[in-house]
């Protein structure tokens, strides 16, 4: 069976066929993947069906055996089923990606539609979340319904795309076989309920990778944490955790359980659960306002930030099994501080961290058994990375500490995850938001560390009274994920905190200071 030549794309999926040419009959997504910028040196495709990974492809734009933008090809369904195809798609200057562009739709039996996916010259540099692309130099959801395609009649162009098929499919005699097969682990996925709804997932694990490491260890500072996320910017914040879009508007609401107020609470964009972010956070904002401001300020000296150490990866765009573990900072220093002898306070005076990759991180033994630094206590030795997006899932109610202005306050979450979308450098992470399911006790426990204390005023009193009624109405998930059903009420909360700001740092070793969330004293 012949390989394909490098320069062609190699492209498959579970009951997919990808073609360079195919008939009118059949159901087909013609993908074109345009660009406004010049010059691109070379183009990385990711397609996936259904939220199962296909195959990362980085195609040279210059020089000999080259492709050239646009590119068209093919996207068969052999089962003309309405799945849902993604397309991500990178361009690249010097080894660099400058742009990105995503389109998602659904295919039309018996029907061949276009899907256009421009990188524009306004979005060179933009980010946007998990499902939006860049459209205008602003973010808007990639998702097209794929009655406003237009049809497309006639033969596709050869423009070097090779079709390849996996197990089960007939593509040919010269088709050649994916190398890894179909995904490890599908712990992804992109459709929910009601019908037509796709769900903002973490990506899922990839094509079973060679593994290996590349001999690193990476430690990242997480600084800067969201807690403000009211104008509407918990839509866009977090993941899906129970397969559901839910709204109160439709006419037979879905959710995973019965909420107190007996209509559910509306999810985010793409069925994003946060509702911390939608409503406890907001108030939290009101009864503290300078909370997120002592959050914010206090993480920029270093101290009690959260790290994260990974290792086992292979630095490449998928790993189907890395190690990560995070661990509270007593203080991150600059490389140049001497550290002196005997204790390593929280509240001693040292000098701010310079935050340019080269600080030094000590850790509190808080967070290792009998503070030993082979035996974190939040660790994931089953994580991995797909499409350079780290995904860890960390035991339940393992303590995720933030420094405040006034000490520490503790994330105690179930179904906890970290997502984190590394830089091109593979050093730090240009997004990293840590999510899961948190009971109503410890989100209130959670507004104690922050300051919202009883006894101190008749006024924090009241807050505090309002605040945990609040929280009780604001139940929207169950705190074990898959113990939902009919009658079963809620008894969590959904969150997600973003980190806004990442650094490399090294690790200075373990020091034995405890670190415990501030608490109403």
């Amino acid at each position: 069976m012949g390989r394909p030549s490098s320069s062609r794309v190699v492209l498959a999926a579970l009951g997919l066929w990808l073609s360079a040419c195919s008939s009118a009959t059949t159901t087909e997504i013609v993908v074109v993947v345009e660009s406004e910028v010049a010059p691109l040196n070379s183009v990385r495709l990711r397609v996936t069906n259904e939220g199962r990974a296909v195959l990362e492809q980085t195609l040279s734009t210059r020089g000999e055996g080259s492709v050239s933008v646009p590119l068209t090809f093919g996207v068969t369904s052999r089962d003309g089923l309405d799945s849902v195809l993604r397309v991500d798609a990178y361009g690249l200057v010097g080894g660099r990606e400058r742009v990105r562009a995503h389109g998602r739709t659904r295919f039309i039996r018996g029907q061949r539609r276009v899907l256009r996916v421009v990188f524009e010259a306004d979005c060179v540099d933009v980010r946007c979340d998990e499902g939006f692309t860049c459209h205008d130099g602003a973010c808007e959801d990639g998702y097209v319904d794929p009655s406003a395609l237009p049809r497309y009649e006639g033969r596709l162009p050869d423009g070097g795309l090779e079709p390849v098929s996996i197990e089960g499919l007939d593509a040919g005699p010269d088709a050649g076989i994916v190398d890894g097969g179909p995904t490890c682990e599908a712990d992804g996925g992109t459709i929910g309920e009601p019908p037509g709804c796709t769900l903002a997932k973490w990506p899922p694990r990839p094509l079973c990778s060679a593994g290996g490491t590349d001999g690193r260890e990476r430690s990242i500072a997480l600084r800067d944490p969201r807690f403000d996320q009211t104008s509407e910017r918990w839509q866009r914040i977090g993941y899906d955790l129970d397969g559901l879009c839910t709204s109160p508007l439709d006419a037979e609401p879905r959710a995973e359980c019965e909420t107190p107020g007996g209509s559910p609470l509306a999810d985010g964009i793409q069925g994003r659960d946060n509702s911390v972010g939608d409503v406890i956070a907001g108030t939290l904002v009101t009864f503290l306002p300078d909370f997120a401001i002592g959050v914010t300020d206090t993480a920029r000296t270093g101290k009690n930030a959260p790290i994260v150490r990974i290792t086992d990866w292979n630095g490449q765009p998928d790993d189907d099994r890395v190690q990560v573990w995070v661990a509270g900072a007593v203080d991150v220093v600059p490389s140049d501080y001497e550290r002196p002898a005997g204790p390593f306070e929280l509240d001693t005076a040292r000098p701010d961290p310079r935050w340019d990759g080269t600080d030094i991180a000590y850790l509190s033994t808080t967070y290792f058994a009998a503070g030993l630094e082979d035996m974190p206590f939040v660790r994931d030795d089953n994580a991995y990375v797909a499409g350079n997006v780290l995904v860890a899932r960390f035991p339940d109610r393992a303590p995720i500490d933030v420094a405040t202005g006034r000490g520490t306050a503790r994330m105690l979450l179930s179904d906890v995850r970290l997502v984190g979308r590394f830089a091109a450098d593979g050093e730090r992470f240009e997004e990293a938001t840590i999510l899961g399911r948190m009971s109503q006790a410890d989100v209130v426990a959670l507004a104690s560390d922050l300051g919202l204390c009883a006894g101190v005023s008749p006024v924090t009193d009241m807050y505090l009274a309002a605040f945990t009624a609040l929280v009780g109405r604001t139940l929207d998930v169950r705190g074990v994920p898959g113990t939902g059903g009919p009658g079963l009420p809620c008894d969590a909360v959904s969150a997600a905190v973003p980190f806004e700001a990442t650094f490399p740092v090294t690790v200075g070793g373990l020091v034995p200071t405890r670190i415990e969330p501030s608490g109403c004293r």
